[in-house]
């Protein structure tokens, strides 16, 4: 779970994702192994991501 969360941030351009590559596939393995249905995964995915920039954008002012 916490590895899903740390690339779905990455993902997402939160942190320090530079150098990092992008894990579409790895990050949709992991959450097949968590117990995410596959069908409609990428839109799920690409759902969490936005909705994570938004969240964060929303409290960036916590983090500065």
């Amino acid at each position: 779970v916490v590895q899903l969360a740390d690339m779905v941030a990455r993902a997402a351009g939160i942190g320090n994702p530079e150098g990092y590559p992008e894990e579409r596939e790895r990050i949709k393995k992991i959450a097949l192994h968590l117990g995410f249905e596959s069908e409609g995964l990428d839109d799920v995915l690409v759902e969490l991501i936005n909705q994570t920039q938004e969240q964060f954008n929303a409290e960036s002012s916590i983090y500065n």
